[in-house]
């Protein structure tokens, strides 16, 4: 059923994409980024999710793509913890896909990646996309693979931090599938680059079994620096503190985790970390 403009100028895309455009604003602006779009699919078909562009809202409510059922079709095709796409070879079958894919060019779509965490009851999806008309977006993937995860952790901070955010994040609706999506996966290992988005981080959150939990950037350091085999009094140093104030930050981070054990507490936050970097 086609949306009037009153329910499109209140829809969670559209409110949601007023919010998150200026979060991208802020550390997209010396990048070749355009556009993010984080998403949860749920195993019941549900999902949620976010645009970063209010004008690419406006035009999808419009165009009635929010029934077409593609990001429950990229969580079934996508495979892997990233995958490299453009939209010249995504949406390849059937005449609403077809269409859909002209109007992402037409908005100045270009190549993007696509962040991949699967959790027990949901796959979460993060789209970072590029301009058309930049040819060097797919090196820039993959030099900023960590960059790109750290701002995953930061809009998530945000999300909880703003409650017009959060609620046009979660408000949830139901999968139709009507597209066939085929995207080309291109498996390439990440490396790291001296560029960085000026992000003020300072929590990152996790899902445990039974319950969602943060950490502090001081406690993740302390963990990350155990993982690569820092002793406490090697951390101390590093951070001119006391090895009792480490050995505290990690002893608060089992208790947030629910851990007994550090082991269980890396086991539990290590897939999260991957190629992640913090900077002093």
């Amino acid at each position: 059923m086609k949306l009037t403009q009153q329910e499109i100028n209140t829809h969670s895309y559209v409110i949601g994409a007023n919010k998150l455009k200026r979060l991208c604003q802020n550390h997209f602006k010396h990048s070749p980024l355009n556009f993010f779009e984080p998403y949860k699919i749920y195993k019941n078909d549900d999902y949620c999710g976010l645009m970063s562009d209010d004008h690419w809202a406006d035009y999808f409510l419009q165009k009635g793509y929010q029934h077409s059922g593609i990001a429950k079709f990229q969580e079934v095709h996508l495979k892997g913890e990233y995958t490299l796409w453009s939209f010249s070879e995504m949406f390849t079958i059937g005449e609403c896909a077809k269409k859909m894919r002209q109007d992402c060019i037409d908005f100045n779509y270009g190549n993007g990646i696509t962040f991949i965490e699967r959790h027990s009851r949901y796959t979460q999806l993060y789209y970072f996309g590029a301009r058309t008309e930049d040819k060097t977006s797919n090196e820039f993937f993959i030099e900023n693979i960590a960059l790109l995860r750290k701002f995953i952790l930061y809009f998530e901070e945000q999300c909880r931090q703003d409650k017009y955010l959060f609620n046009a994040y979660n408000k949830k609706y139901t999968c139709r599938n009507e597209i066939e999506i085929l995207p080309e996966h291109l498996n390439k290992k990440s490396s790291t680059s001296n560029n960085e988005f000026n992000l003020p981080l300072r929590r990152v959150y996790f899902q445990a079994l039974a319950h969602e939990f943060y950490l502090t950037e001081s406690e993740l350091k302390c963990l990350i620096l155990i993982i690569q085999g820092f002793t406490l009094k090697e951390i101390a140093k590093i951070f001119n503190l006391s090895p009792r104030t480490i050995e505290t930050h990690l002893q608060h981070a089992k208790e947030k985790a629910g851990c007994s054990r550090l082991r269980e507490l890396i086991q539990m936050t290590l897939p999260k970390l991957k190629n992640f970097i913090f900077t002093n």
